[in-house]
């Protein structure tokens, strides 16, 4: 998974927040990825939703704990290119009026950098390179929001393959009776909200 590989984020997922009225995102723009450390005492939902809510250019909040119990919130931000030095600033004022958080892991990388990511991953999952090329052709990567959302919705433990297999459909689970919601990242929520995720996917 991205955001575990590269911030280290481990333990059980508790909240997962996304921001889906965003306008157009230009694909020249990067995100910025932090692991916060909390404060033990402090209220996991209340403070990644007060995180997120006054972060600019936050397009997701994902909160857990630690396999030893330490609680951790990831902010996921994106910046046009020319605008990238003010995303720490922004991300600093937002942790300034909540005090207490501490940034222990950060990575910044471009849009393009995402697609490589799903690229390998449909490969890998598929182990059929043209079948691959036209499933990452028909994928709707160029909506930003969308690729950078599946990052965030891949540490349910949803294969972002897939999410992009079935982007087109509107459907994470085309071979399962469930409530659709009209959109993979939607569904993938809802199994995971509802507790029914790992069950879901084995079928």
């Amino acid at each position: 998974m991205y955001l575990v590989d590269n911030l280290g984020i481990g333990g059980r997922l508790n909240y997962v927040e996304l921001h889906h009225n965003l306008g157009t995102l230009d694909p020249s723009g990067t995100l910025h990825a932090y692991r916060l450390a909390v404060p033990a005492s402090r209220a996991l939902a209340g403070e990644m939703g007060f995180v997120v809510a006054h972060t600019s250019g936050a397009i997701a909040g994902i909160a857990g704990e630690s396999e030893q119990g330490q609680p951790w919130i990831t902010v996921l931000q994106f910046w046009q290119a020319q605008d990238a030095g003010a995303a720490a600033a922004a991300l600093h004022r937002a942790l300034e009026r909540v005090g207490g958080f501490e940034v222990v892991a950060r990575v910044e990388v471009s849009v393009a950098e995402v697609r490589d990511y799903y690229d390998e991953a449909i490969v890998e999952l598929l182990d059929d390179p043209d079948a691959a090329e036209a499933i990452s052709s028909a994928a709707n990567l160029a909506d930003v929001t969308y690729a950078l959302h599946g990052l965030a919705v891949e540490i349910t433990g949803y294969p972002i393959a897939l999410a992009a297999q079935y982007q087109a459909l509107g459907c994470a689970f085309p071979n399962v009776d469930h409530l659709c919601q009209g959109d993979v990242h939607s569904d993938v929520m809802t199994a995971w909200v509802e507790q029914r995720l790992p069950e879901m996917l084995r079928k």
